[in-house]
């Protein structure tokens, strides 16, 4: 009796679910924008295509309502000397990269086009997304960050809830303190 074995090559597809590799850049969209704590600053919300990766970024109020308002122009004017020096430079604003948390503030490097003598510069998120939204820029984000800047996001609302349940602590004997 001869027992045949034949061999079967089973073809299994292997799904794999992508999660960033930790410096890789995510490209970010703007979702929209939340009022945070005390309703007193806004934070602007990106997300990636997927709707899965999400970055908080708490922004200043006043530049923000010039970004995000539907007037074309007032947003144009709010920026018109930086958008005026970038001109006559032959600038482009093309990227805005966050790469980094200092204390309770996240940072961006913001990538330009057009001139070799300035390709990059660092600023405060919450100084400079008025004028990248205003410019068109894209947003990118390493996957680390967007991490980090949850745990901070959790931390601020942390904070701002102490204070709402213990108003005293924020006071403190100053002479311009009314």
């Amino acid at each position: 009796m001869t027992v045949h074995r034949s061999t079967v090559k089973i073809k299994a597809k292997v799904r794999s679910i992508q999660t960033p590799v930790k410096n890789e850049l995510i490209e970010l969209f703007v979702f929209g924008m939340t009022m945070g704590t005390e309703d007193r600053r806004p934070v602007l919300i990106l997300k990636d295509v997927t709707g899965n990766v999400i970055l908080p970024v708490w922004v200043n109020p006043v530049d923000i309502s010039f970004a995000m308002n539907e007037v074309a122009h007032q947003a144009y004017a709010a920026h018109s000397v930086a958008f005026q020096i970038m001109k006559t430079f032959q600038l482009r604003l093309e990227r805005c990269v966050f790469d980094g948390i200092k204390g309770h503030h996240q940072y961006v490097r913001l990538e330009f086009l057009g001139n070799e003598k300035l390709t990059q510069l660092e600023a405060r998120a919450d100084d400079a997304m008025s004028l990248c939204l205003a410019s068109g820029a894209r947003f990118f984000a390493p996957a680390d960050f967007v991490a980090r800047s949850r745990e901070l996001d959790a931390e601020l609302l942390g904070i701002a809830a102490g204070m709402q349940s213990r108003p005293e602590i924020g006071f403190r004997n100053h002479k311009y303190v009314m």
